[in-house]
Protein backbone atom coordinates (compact mmCIF):
# COMPACT_ATOMS: atom_id res chain seq x y z
CA UNK A 1 0.00 0.00 0.00
CA UNK A 2 1.32 3.37 -1.08
CA UNK A 3 -0.41 6.81 0.35
CA UNK A 4 0.27 9.98 -0.89
CA UNK A 5 0.89 13.39 1.18
CA UNK A 6 3.01 16.62 2.03
CA UNK A 7 5.62 17.96 4.13
CA UNK A 8 4.60 21.87 4.77
CA UNK A 9 6.14 24.72 7.02
CA UNK A 10 6.15 28.63 6.70
CA UNK A 11 5.98 28.43 3.36
CA UNK A 12 3.09 26.88 2.95
CA UNK A 13 1.24 29.37 6.22
CA UNK A 14 -1.76 29.89 3.61
CA UNK A 15 -2.67 26.84 2.74
CA UNK A 16 -5.94 25.12 3.90
CA UNK A 17 -4.69 21.84 5.13
CA UNK A 18 -7.75 19.89 5.93
CA UNK A 19 -8.91 20.35 2.44
CA UNK A 20 -6.01 19.55 -0.16
CA UNK A 21 -5.93 16.17 -0.96
CA UNK A 22 -3.69 13.64 0.50
CA UNK A 23 -3.69 10.90 3.10
CA UNK A 24 -0.99 12.70 4.94
CA UNK A 25 0.52 15.84 6.03
CA UNK A 26 4.09 16.34 8.04
CA UNK A 27 4.41 19.73 9.47
CA UNK A 28 7.16 21.68 10.57
CA UNK A 29 7.35 22.46 13.99
CA UNK A 30 10.72 23.51 14.83
CA UNK A 31 14.06 24.41 13.57
CA UNK A 32 17.58 24.30 16.12
CA UNK A 33 16.57 25.50 19.65
CA UNK A 34 14.92 28.31 19.26
CA UNK A 35 12.60 28.55 16.22
CA UNK A 36 8.82 27.12 15.62
CA UNK A 37 7.55 27.81 12.71
CA UNK A 38 5.18 30.72 12.42
CA UNK A 39 2.39 28.43 10.65
CA UNK A 40 2.32 25.74 13.36
CA UNK A 41 -0.37 26.22 15.04
CA UNK A 42 -2.97 26.81 12.30
CA UNK A 43 -1.81 23.92 10.13
CA UNK A 44 -2.10 21.98 12.99
CA UNK A 45 -5.55 23.07 14.04
CA UNK A 46 -6.68 22.96 9.99
CA UNK A 47 -5.21 19.69 9.48
CA UNK A 48 -7.17 17.76 12.60
CA UNK A 49 -9.96 19.32 11.00
CA UNK A 50 -9.48 16.93 8.29
CA UNK A 51 -9.16 13.07 7.79
CA UNK A 52 -5.63 13.29 7.43
CA UNK A 53 -2.77 11.46 8.96
CA UNK A 54 -0.32 14.21 10.84
CA UNK A 55 3.13 14.01 11.90
CA UNK A 56 5.59 16.76 12.89
CA UNK A 57 9.48 17.72 11.47
CA UNK A 58 12.36 19.45 13.25
CA UNK A 59 14.75 21.11 10.90
CA UNK A 60 18.67 20.04 12.41
CA UNK A 61 21.03 22.59 13.21
CA UNK A 62 24.50 20.44 13.89
CA UNK A 63 26.25 24.01 15.14
CA UNK A 64 23.56 23.61 18.52
CA UNK A 65 23.49 21.31 20.89
CA UNK A 66 21.80 18.20 19.92
CA UNK A 67 19.62 17.34 23.25
CA UNK A 68 18.62 21.03 23.46
CA UNK A 69 17.43 20.81 19.38
CA UNK A 70 15.28 17.58 20.61
CA UNK A 71 13.44 19.08 23.66
CA UNK A 72 12.81 22.22 22.07
CA UNK A 73 11.11 19.70 19.26
CA UNK A 74 8.71 17.60 21.53
CA UNK A 75 8.29 20.77 24.33
CA UNK A 76 6.41 22.48 21.18
CA UNK A 77 4.37 19.10 19.77
CA UNK A 78 3.89 17.87 23.41
CA UNK A 79 1.46 15.19 23.09
CA UNK A 80 0.96 15.46 19.84
CA UNK A 81 4.12 13.61 19.69
CA UNK A 82 2.24 10.48 20.58
CA UNK A 83 1.43 7.88 17.81
CA UNK A 84 2.45 10.03 14.93
CA UNK A 85 4.87 10.19 12.69
CA UNK A 86 8.09 12.00 14.20
CA UNK A 87 10.70 12.87 11.31
CA UNK A 88 14.62 14.73 11.26
CA UNK A 89 15.23 16.86 8.07
CA UNK A 90 19.06 16.91 7.37
CA UNK A 91 20.00 19.34 4.46
CA UNK A 92 21.77 22.38 4.27
CA UNK A 93 20.24 25.73 4.96
CA UNK A 94 23.07 28.32 3.88
CA UNK A 95 21.19 31.39 4.74
CA UNK A 96 20.56 29.82 8.24
CA UNK A 97 24.46 28.83 8.57
CA UNK A 98 23.28 25.51 8.79
CA UNK A 99 25.22 22.86 6.67
CA UNK A 100 25.02 19.06 7.75
CA UNK A 101 27.79 17.56 5.07
CA UNK A 102 29.88 16.20 6.93
CA UNK A 103 30.22 12.97 8.86
CA UNK A 104 30.09 14.68 12.15
CA UNK A 105 26.52 16.40 11.36
CA UNK A 106 25.53 13.12 10.84
CA UNK A 107 26.76 11.66 14.13
CA UNK A 108 25.19 14.41 16.16
CA UNK A 109 21.77 12.96 13.70
CA UNK A 110 21.59 9.76 14.81
CA UNK A 111 22.42 11.63 18.71
CA UNK A 112 19.05 13.15 17.90
CA UNK A 113 17.04 10.26 16.26
CA UNK A 114 18.35 8.18 19.82
CA UNK A 115 17.49 10.51 22.09
CA UNK A 116 13.76 11.01 20.50
CA UNK A 117 13.34 7.86 20.25
CA UNK A 118 14.14 7.03 24.14
CA UNK A 119 11.88 9.87 24.95
CA UNK A 120 8.67 9.15 22.75
CA UNK A 121 9.05 5.66 22.18
CA UNK A 122 8.99 6.42 18.35
CA UNK A 123 11.87 6.01 16.22
CA UNK A 124 11.51 9.34 13.80
CA UNK A 125 12.27 9.09 9.68
CA UNK A 126 15.40 10.86 8.36
CA UNK A 127 14.30 12.84 6.36
CA UNK A 128 17.31 14.40 3.39
CA UNK A 129 17.99 14.30 -0.37
CA UNK A 130 19.92 12.53 -2.33
CA UNK A 131 23.23 13.97 -2.63
CA UNK A 132 23.60 14.06 0.86
CA UNK A 133 22.65 10.31 1.38
CA UNK A 134 25.10 8.89 -0.81
CA UNK A 135 27.63 10.89 0.53
CA UNK A 136 27.87 9.98 3.57
CA UNK A 137 28.29 6.78 5.92
CA UNK A 138 24.67 5.88 7.36
CA UNK A 139 25.79 2.59 8.70
CA UNK A 140 24.81 3.22 12.62
CA UNK A 141 21.47 5.07 11.47
CA UNK A 142 20.49 2.18 8.89
CA UNK A 143 21.34 -0.99 11.85
CA UNK A 144 19.19 1.32 14.40
CA UNK A 145 16.60 0.71 12.17
CA UNK A 146 15.55 4.63 11.09
CA UNK A 147 13.64 5.02 8.17
CA UNK A 148 14.43 7.10 5.57
CA UNK A 149 12.33 9.52 3.55
CA UNK A 150 14.22 10.86 0.66
CA UNK A 151 13.49 13.30 -1.81
CA UNK A 152 15.12 11.89 -4.57
CA UNK A 153 14.33 14.04 -7.85
CA UNK A 154 15.65 12.35 -10.47
CA UNK A 155 15.83 8.51 -12.22
CA UNK A 156 15.24 6.13 -9.87
CA UNK A 157 18.25 4.59 -11.79
CA UNK A 158 20.66 7.17 -10.15
CA UNK A 159 23.40 5.53 -8.10
CA UNK A 160 22.74 4.69 -4.68
CA UNK A 161 25.60 4.13 -2.55
CA UNK A 162 24.95 5.36 1.24
CA UNK A 163 21.73 4.41 2.87
CA UNK A 164 21.95 1.12 2.72
CA UNK A 165 19.97 -1.42 2.99
CA UNK A 166 17.40 1.44 1.24
CA UNK A 167 14.37 0.58 2.52
CA UNK A 168 12.49 3.82 1.84
CA UNK A 169 9.39 5.26 3.79
CA UNK A 170 9.22 7.46 0.98
CA UNK A 171 10.25 9.29 -2.45
CA UNK A 172 9.56 12.71 -3.60
CA UNK A 173 9.30 13.64 -7.38
CA UNK A 174 8.24 16.80 -9.51
CA UNK A 175 5.57 16.49 -11.88
CA UNK A 176 6.49 15.76 -15.01
CA UNK A 177 9.69 14.21 -14.68
CA UNK A 178 11.26 10.93 -16.30
CA UNK A 179 11.13 7.82 -14.33
CA UNK A 180 13.00 4.60 -15.55
CA UNK A 181 11.56 1.62 -14.87
CA UNK A 182 10.95 -2.14 -15.90
CA UNK A 183 7.66 -3.01 -16.11
CA UNK A 184 4.43 -1.63 -14.45
CA UNK A 185 2.39 -3.81 -11.41
CA UNK A 186 -1.17 -3.60 -10.80
CA UNK A 187 -1.44 -4.25 -6.82
CA UNK A 188 -3.02 -2.83 -4.00
CA UNK A 189 -5.64 -0.34 -5.60
CA UNK A 190 -2.21 0.84 -6.71
CA UNK A 191 -0.54 1.09 -10.47
CA UNK A 192 3.24 0.54 -8.99
CA UNK A 193 6.78 0.88 -11.32
CA UNK A 194 9.10 -2.15 -11.24
CA UNK A 195 12.69 -1.23 -11.12
CA UNK A 196 15.92 -2.73 -10.20
CA UNK A 197 17.96 -1.61 -7.07
CA UNK A 198 21.62 -1.62 -6.58
CA UNK A 199 21.49 -4.32 -5.09
CA UNK A 200 19.74 -5.84 -8.12
CA UNK A 201 17.14 -6.51 -6.06
CA UNK A 202 13.79 -5.29 -7.77
CA UNK A 203 11.71 -2.78 -5.86
CA UNK A 204 8.58 -0.82 -6.36
CA UNK A 205 7.15 2.90 -5.96
CA UNK A 206 3.62 3.50 -6.29
CA UNK A 207 2.14 6.27 -9.56
CA UNK A 208 -0.21 8.81 -7.62
CA UNK A 209 -1.44 11.97 -9.48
Amino acid sequence: MSLNGIDIGDSQAYMDVKSIDGDFVIIKATQSNYYKTKAYENQLKSAQQGTKEIGFYHFFDPNVGVESQADYFLNVIGNNANNHVLALDFEDDPQDGIYVQNMNAVVKAKQWLDYVYSQTGIKPLLYTGLSIENNFDWTAIVHAGYPLWVAQYNSLTEPVNGFAPRELFGCQYNAGETVIYNSKVVADGYTWLKYLGTSGEPRYVAIVD
